[in-house]
């Protein structure tokens, strides 16, 4: 039985004019991630890294703290297809008339807020918008919907594992909407249930599945041993 590991970026830049790079908290959990590879004898003989800023200083870093360790892991390549979904920016669009909408958030975004309290409303407002952009409200067709965006996903993990080895361990950098949609296909939700999982995968965990032609199972979900120490390490933004 093989093995498919997929690892959230470490935080990123919330709030920053620039989100897609890491934070220095999320360099920390890359890192954290790292020296735990090392404790544990961690190796594999694939790495794919998403597109994204923050899928390449995720790997840059963890590559950096293995040292002469990092011999244990081979070159990655750079696949488009898992770049994050675009939920992001349909909600972005959407904005303008959910403000004109709701008073209530005209109101908060006027004045304003400390930056927690600001991430706390702008994720419950996302997280409402959110669940209804996976039911297929909200609709834009300048980006692309929840549903492709799995279809995108499920067909790039295929291909990988098609050309996996029997027993290779196969590593994925990738966005906590690329875990979401792996871990939906390996339990068989459907959009909205995939969708909550979205928000619960934390800042450089890593999620397990096991994989076989036959078989395609979750095994550890949204794991963060590395980062049990210390919870001011754990982020979900």
């Amino acid at each position: 039985m093989s093995i498919l590991t997929v690892i959230r970026h470490g935080q990123a830049s919330f709030g920053a004019d620039d989100y897609d790079h890491l934070s220095e908290l999320g360099e920390r959990q890359s890192r954290a991630l790292a020296r735990h590879w090392l404790a544990t004898g961690f190796s594999c003989q694939r790495v794919f890294v998403g597109p994204l800023r923050r899928h390449r200083q995720t790997w840059e870093a963890v590559v950096d703290e293995l040292g002469a360790g990092a011999g244990r892991l081979p070159e990655p390549q750079y696949l488009p297809e898992l770049d994050e979904h675009k939920g992001e920016f349909v909600f972005r669009d959407a904005l303008p008339q959910l403000i004109a909408d709701n008073p209530e958030l005209a109101r908060t975004i006027a004045e304003g807020a400390a930056p927690r309290e600001y991430q706390r409303r702008y994720m419950k407002l996302f997280t409402r918008f959110a669940q209804g952009w996976a039911e297929g409200r909200h609709v834009d067709p300048e980006h692309e919907s929840w549903q492709a965006f799995r279809d995108r996903i499920g067909r790039v993990i295929r291909r990988m594992l098609g050309d996996a080895r029997p027993d290779d361990q196969v590593v994925v950098f990738a966005s906590g909407g690329t875990v979401a949609a792996v871990t939906g296909e390996a339990l068989g939700l459907g959009d909205v249930k995939t969708m909550e999982l979205n928000y619960m995968v934390k800042n450089a965990s890593f999620s397990e599945y096991l994989y076989s032609p036959r078989r395609f199972a979750l095994s550890t979900f949204n794991a963060v041993p590395h980062l049990a120490g210390d919870r001011a390490l754990i982020s979900y933004v």
